[in-house]
């Protein structure tokens, strides 16, 4: 064989050699890389599995404090009224005007909050009739009439009797809100780890 044959002999078999060893290397990345590619979505599924327990707190603390809200400003209301009773029997019916004049505002503006409103549609519609009686009472009071501490005081029973009442289509209503916004959660997380496996399978 003469040396040129023997020199491109040589040269062939160090191309098949190379074009190997690349071969190796390449399947050997790209295996790593389908390694590094699922430890990233287990430790993804991983931290979210472990938050839901958390979001689920946040979720329940924040409809927790939504209704502690609404009960305060409910008796803020109340007091309102209340207030109003006692400034009347004592006479002092211009300060027991103001703070009617103040109740009953304050009732029409969570009234017409609809939705935004602290009451529920049901009290809302309940607490409407008593908007009536505003001007009467609040004239009542402007002429100092005694007749006004009665007024008043319908006025509150009828208020505390519409906010106490908690009636079983209300609990059912409320108990419905939790399981919508426990599975709307859980509906997020799923969506959010298919499309995290989905990227991954791409990539």
């Amino acid at each position: 064989m003469s040396v040129a044959n023997q020199a491109y002999a040589d040269g062939k078999q160090t191309e098949r050699v190379t074009s190997q060893s690349e071969k190796r290397a390449s399947v050997k990345i790209n295996s790593g890389k389908r390694k590094l590619r699922w430890i990233g979505i287990l430790v993804i599924c991983m931290l979210i599995i472990w938050f839901i327990p958390f979001w689920l707190v946040i979720t329940k603390n924040e409809t927790q404090y939504k209704a502690a809200q609404r009960e305060l400003n409910q008796s803020k209301l109340q007091n309102l009224i209340a207030s109003a009773i006692v400034d009347a029997g004592r006479g002092e019916y211009e300060t027991a005007r103001q703070t009617a004049s103040d109740f009953f505002s304050t009732l029409r503006i969570q009234i017409d909050a609809n939705d935004a409103s602290v009451f529920s549609q049901m009290q809302r519609e309940s607490l409407k009739p008593l908007l009536i009686e505003r001007d009467d009472i609040i004239t009542l009071l402007a002429r100092s009439d005694p007749a006004a501490t009665e007024r008043l005081t319908q006025i509150y029973l009828a208020y505390r009797q519409v906010v106490s009442s908690v009636t079983p289509s209300q609990m059912k209503t409320s108990r419905r809100i939790q399981i919508k916004e426990t599975a709307r959660t859980f509906k997020i997380l799923r969506l959010r780890i298919e499309g995290i496996s989905a990227f991954c399978s791409n990539h």
